[in-house]
């Protein structure tokens, strides 16, 4: 019993890096993609800025 709970907790927190890892990646991406879509020097704190504004208006 105590080794299966062992395994479900090790599998769990795999599960959970994992999807971390991914939201991540995902938001890499996306402030990658603001960058190249408004080609600012600046533009970065701006995509960070709307991004913010997202979640917000999301939640």
């Amino acid at each position: 019993m105590t080794l299966r709970l062992c395994v479900f907790t090790l599998m769990w927190q795999l599960h959970i890096r994992r999807v971390v890892v991914a939201a991540l990646l995902l938001s890499l991406l996306w402030r990658v993609f603001h960058l190249t879509v408004n080609k600012q020097p600046s533009s970065l704190e701006s995509a960070m800025r709307s991004h913010k504004k997202n979640t917000s208006r999301r939640l």
